[in-house]
């Protein structure tokens, strides 16, 4: 049930923007549907995945390439429910807090979105009718001892400090990680 409610409020809040937006575009030639196809007065066409439960890695990655090479939109942006984030939320400092020792175990979907497109991790919480942007960052080196009492330290890689900052529903475009690419993100407030 979030998930129809987060499609929907997207779909709401875009309109609100100025957007042309299509619920559930279906693309059937090529097994896909979009939750929410986003026209920008830009002309420029964006795929928005509202995502309430976990998923597969090489699936989001199948259809971030499938948007982009095959269905012509010039990304896809991720957006997971506060449904789906409720602990990245729990655990989410403001900027400019010096980062206490909260972490948070990331999923991996959402530390391959940070990962692949370097704009942390947009979170929707509809109950509020609020967007989020998660900023992740390293967790603490921890120590720890194999079963012969020798000592190991390792750098956690699903746990992170969570750095939370308030952005809108306006789209915009960032330089990706790669050349030739945009990370399409939420706008962040001012």
């Amino acid at each position: 049930m979030t998930h129809l409610r987060a499609k929907h409020l997207l779909a709401h809040r875009f309109r609100g923007q100025g957007y042309q937006v299509q619920l559930e575009e279906t693309h059937v030639q090529h097994g896909r549907r979009v939750d929410v196809a986003v026209a920008m007065p830009s002309g420029h066409r964006v795929a928005v995945e509202a995502q309430d439960s976990a998923i597969p890695v090489e699936r989001a990655k199948a259809r971030t390439r499938l948007d982009r090479h095959r269905l012509g939109f010039l990304g896809t942006l991720w957006v997971f429910t506060d449904n789906r984030a409720r602990s990245l939320l729990a655990a989410a400092q403001p900027p400019g807090y010096d980062l206490v020792d909260i972490e948070c175990r990331v999923p991996r979907e959402m530390l391959w979105g940070d990962n692949r497109f370097g704009q942390g991790v947009f979170v929707i919480d509809v109950d509020a009718e609020e967007v989020w942007n998660l900023r992740l960052s390293s967790a603490v080196e921890r120590t720890g001892y194999d079963e012969d009492g020798i000592p190991h330290s390792y750098q956690p890689r699903t746990l992170k400090n969570i750095i939370s900052t308030p952005a809108t529903f306006a789209l915009t475009c960032r330089p990706g990680r790669y050349e030739k690419e945009w990370a399409v993100i939420f706008a962040p407030a001012e």
